[in-house]
């Protein structure tokens, strides 16, 4: 019987050894995986932050682009006065204005890709056109 209850103190020093050398390391390993998640995941959010930050730059820079194109039309003289125009006749000055102003067209186009045709509407004549049609 005593030298059970000696092997019982023996067997109860080294346990609880252990589970000092078992508990201290494995807190120290929840600790730096809870801060890694943490620096990972504020890592994440700044990277999405920026990409959507160039994004939104892109495409203010493109809008600028589109504006200034719709501005540079809309203030060319040729448009403006079919703009005025109620009706265009076959054979009339007008239809070679009209193929002007649809030829100028092609210079307004952008250097990038972002827009790839430019129609203009003329709402009094009820005509559509673009750099290569007209109807």
């Amino acid at each position: 019987m005593r030298f059970f209850k000696r092997l019982d103190t023996f067997v109860s020093r080294f346990l609880v050894s252990y589970m000092i050398t078992l508990i201290v390391p494995s807190l120290f390993i929840i600790f730096i995986y809870v801060k890694t998640v943490d620096m990972v995941e504020q890592d994440i959010k700044d990277s999405n932050l920026s990409m959507l930050e160039q994004g939104r730059d892109i495409l203010d820079k493109h809008f600028q682009e589109v504006n200034s194109n719709v501005e540079r039309i809309a203030l060319n003289p040729k448009v403006i006065s079919l703009a005025y125009m109620d009706e265009i006749k076959e054979g009339s000055k007008d239809i070679d204005l009209l193929i002007s102003a649809a030829n100028d067209l092609s210079v307004y186009r952008l250097t990038d890709s972002f827009v790839k045709e430019i129609f203009i509407y003329f709402k009094e004549s009820d005509i559509i056109t673009n750099a290569t049609k007209t109807k």
